[in-house]
């Protein structure tokens, strides 16, 4: 099994939603982004908005699986997507509710449930992003890049603080200052994911 997983770049999402377009095509033989795989949410902060494509994160505990009480639920042996058994649904929706992310959904035109399969390895909403916001890539390649992200993070944070440690001297309220700003930002860092830099979520 391939540990390759959808990865967002959030700050590169303009939310135009061709990816819920290409998905439903690809997927549900119409352009319907109802029927997508992937949604983009959009969500408003005072003066920004955002645009936020959801997608299956690929629990490894997945409560989606766990509730079904069909156990219709799967992983794909080859990309290790989550899979339905349209034989086994009944379309009660227990995975909708049981789901963190919201990336699982019923239609109840054929009353069975849906999520993102990764098109079998080749995922539709990666090739016609016209921003290159939705990548398919390596579960490490993801990791090492959110740990890049992480760093260049914490070394823009502390240079100020370095810089005016060096010029004062390592004693007195300056170096305190810097010990206070490592501190600040190791609990920021909990937060990481709130407001990813790159590749924010690994996913599908």
């Amino acid at each position: 099994m391939t540990d390759r997983v959808i990865a967002i770049d959030y700050h590169k999402c303009t939310g135009c939603r061709m990816c819920e377009v290409a998905c439903s095509t690809t997927n549900s033989g119409e352009t319907n982004p109802e029927k997508s795989r992937i949604r983009i949410v959009k969500i408003e902060r005072e003066a920004e908005a955002y645009a936020i494509p959801v997608v299956c994160m690929k629990c490894v505990k997945p409560g989606c699986k766990a509730v079904c009480p069909m156990g219709a639920l799967s992983d794909d042996l080859v990309t290790g997507a989550r899979k339905v058994d349209e034989g086994k649904c009944i379309g009660c929706s227990a995975c909708v509710y049981a789901c963190p992310f919201g990336a699982i959904a019923v239609d109840r035109s054929v009353g069975r449930s849906f999520t993102c399969s990764q098109c079998d390895g080749e995922p539709a909403c990666v090739t016609f992003c016209p921003r290159e916001a939705i990548q398919y890539l390596d579960e490490g390649e993801v990791s090492m890049r959110l740990r890049r992200s992480g760093l260049d993070r914490f070394v823009a944070f502390i240079e100020p603080c370095r810089s005016n440690r060096n010029r004062r001297g390592r004693s007195g309220p300056t170096g305190e200052a810097f010990q206070g700003s490592i501190l600040s930002f190791t609990s920021a860092t909990l937060n990481i994911r709130s407001e990813p830099k790159q590749e924010g979520l690994q996913t599908s």
